[in-house]
């Protein structure tokens, strides 16, 4: 079967997606967890999470995919940033796994003037991090093709490979990004 969605917003409280995802008839949904251009995280209470449960047993709208916050920045060679990335991530990942998402999709990151090869390092020492703070069991952690354009990593299947390889025991893939493969 074919399924089709939407990006929709998840403004006032998570389990809101769904209503949207009804309102536009949406099989599936990709949504944020935490506005997507800010680092403040809300740490959401009980109540929220029962009520995005319930609805999401109720409505079987899936898969449910998360999309990180563009925020971050696993290639940086910024110490600041790198961290505040990888402590972004595992928020966002420990919240994906309470709430049963299938998909979480992250830019890696960007070189931002320094060299693919140390960028790549750096994605594959937060990943590292990442995997040994989080156990990934309901959630496939998917890195995005990228187009290319400043510095951003996952532009090409060679690194791609690259950064999923040393993971083969983790829920892992790539989210093929159709918009991004021709720009």
């Amino acid at each position: 079967m074919v399924k089709i969605g939407a990006h929709v917003s998840s403004s006032k409280s998570l389990d809101l997606v769904f209503d949207r995802a009804l309102e536009i008839k949406a099989d599936t949904i990709q949504f944020f967890v935490r506005s997507p251009r800010a680092w403040a995280w809300k740490e959401r209470d009980n109540i929220e999470k029962e009520n995005f449960l319930k609805k999401k047993e109720r409505f079987n709208i899936s898969p449910l995919v998360v999309h990180a916050s563009y925020l971050f920045n696993l290639a940086s060679d910024d110490e600041t940033l790198w961290k505040k990335s990888i402590n972004g991530v595992i928020e966002e990942l420990n919240l994906c796994e309470e709430l049963g998402i299938d998909y979480y999709v992250i830019h890696a990151g960007k070189a931002k003037g320094q060299k693919e090869e140390n960028a790549i390092k750096n994605i594959l020492k937060a990943m590292e991090t990442i995997f040994s703070k989080v156990s990934l069991k309901n959630t496939t952690f998917l890195p995005e093709t990228l187009a290319g354009q400043k510095g951003e990593i996952g532009k090409t299947a060679k690194e791609l490979k690259e950064i999923i390889k040393p993971f083969k025991t983790e829920k892992i893939g790539i989210c093929l990004d159709t918009c991004h493969l021709y720009s």
